[in-house]
């Protein structure tokens, strides 16, 4: 079985990455429209992800913004201080979900849709 978290970057290693080769190969195939969204996990250590990465010139040039999931934790104010301290990133919630996570539940699809009154 694999571990839950399967691709385990630091932030220093998401930092080099960006900086040293998926920023500048973007740029020398012509692709610099293509922006590159960091991080899109949750938000109890985003703070110290933005540190590192958009800390970095060279490679917070090549981030458009930093991806986040809303559950795990009220780290709310995470978000908030992300925000405030890197006005010109964008902030993308890119998981969610209502319903809170129970380990017997493991499996059952019923709240993997929601509707919300449409069919």
């Amino acid at each position: 079985m694999r571990p839950w978290e399967s691709c385990i970057f630091t932030a220093e290693d998401e930092r080099n990455f960006v900086r040293k080769f998926l920023g500048p190969t973007f740029k020398r195939s012509g692709l610099p429209k293509v922006k590159i969204i960091i991080w899109d996990h949750n938000r109890g250590i985003m703070v110290q992800r933005a540190k590192v990465v958009y800390g970095d010139p060279e490679a917070s040039k090549y981030a458009l913004g930093m991806g986040f999931h809303w559950y795990v934790g009220d780290h709310f104010d995470n978000v908030r201080w992300v925000h405030d301290a890197y006005p010109e990133k964008q902030l993308l919630l890119t998981k969610g979900t209502p319903a809170s996570f129970e380990t017997q539940k493991l499996g059952d699809w019923q709240g993997g849709k929601l509707t919300h009154g449409r069919s």
